[in-house]
């Protein structure tokens, strides 16, 4: 049989609360909840890197691709980690401070959560895949939606600025793009606007994405330089939920 995972939200958020956005899941539904590993303290996961699904040289600096499973075997993530971590894709975390930590220090349901860095320069999409893409699910998978909010990194830079940075005021903006796997379809969400910047979880509906079998996410920003986005590409996410269609 089946488990059914219900995300539940209990605390009080600084100015995101929990709302009629939250998910809301019919009991005859089959959902599929993102159910992330325990690990000791101040841990990031980069997957296997003993057994890297491919490694490489660049510039004199060791890169591995692997890829993260949670507990219940229905998500997978890309992940390339490099000298300083990750470097594209994703890790799971549980960081309480520190560049890749979440902002609120820990996940929806434990201490657990993914973080993302999206490297402009690779040609390669940051992707979530749902069962390796296989679609076991007879009728295919709905996305519910997911939890995001800032990554340390990020969410300092916009607030406060740095070397490369600009602190962030009125009219300034850092965007998360969702996309369907196909990248068909897709749904974008403000992680800041002007000086609200996220710093609780939020609860991000994808219902619009309709069927697929994977995510794969962009990050913009209204800071640009001559090499690109200034804005630390980072983000953080959680609370993956998908229904059977």
């Amino acid at each position: 049989m089946k488990k059914l995972f219900l995300f539940l939200c209990v605390s009080t958020f600084v100015f995101f609360s929990c709302s009629e956005d939250d998910p809301i899941i019919d009991d005859e539904s089959v959902v599929y909840g993102l159910d992330l590993p325990t690990f000791d303290a101040n841990t990031e996961y980069w997957g296997d890197t003993e057994n890297p699904v491919a490694s490489w040289e660049d510039w004199g600096f060791t890169y591995m691709q692997t890829s993260l499973t949670d507990k219940s075997g229905v998500f997978s993530f890309d992940c390339i980690s490099g000298p300083w971590g990750i470097s594209n894709g994703f890790e799971f975390c549980n960081l309480t401070e520190g560049q890749n930590s979440a902002v609120t220090g820990k996940g929806i349901k434990n201490d657990t959560y993914v973080t993302s860095a999206i490297d402009s320069y690779s040609t390669t999409d940051v992707a979530i895949h749902f069962n390796e893409g296989k679609m076991d699910a007879p009728n295919g998978y709905i996305v519910k939606g997911l939890y995001v909010t800032n990554c340390t990194y990020a969410y300092d830079a916009m607030a406060t600025g740095d070397e490369i940075s600009n602190k962030f005021g009125d009219g300034d903006w850092f965007k998360l793009t969702i996309y369907s796997k196909d990248k068909t379809e897709k749904v974008e969400v403000l992680l800041a606007d002007g000086t609200d910047i996220l710093n609780e979880w939020k609860w991000v509906d994808l219902t619009a994405l309709g069927e697929t079998s994977g995510l794969k996410f962009e990050l913009s920003s209204s800071d640009v330089g001559d090499w690109g986005m200034n804005t630390p590409a980072y983000f953080c996410l959680d609370g993956i939920t998908l229904e059977e269609k």
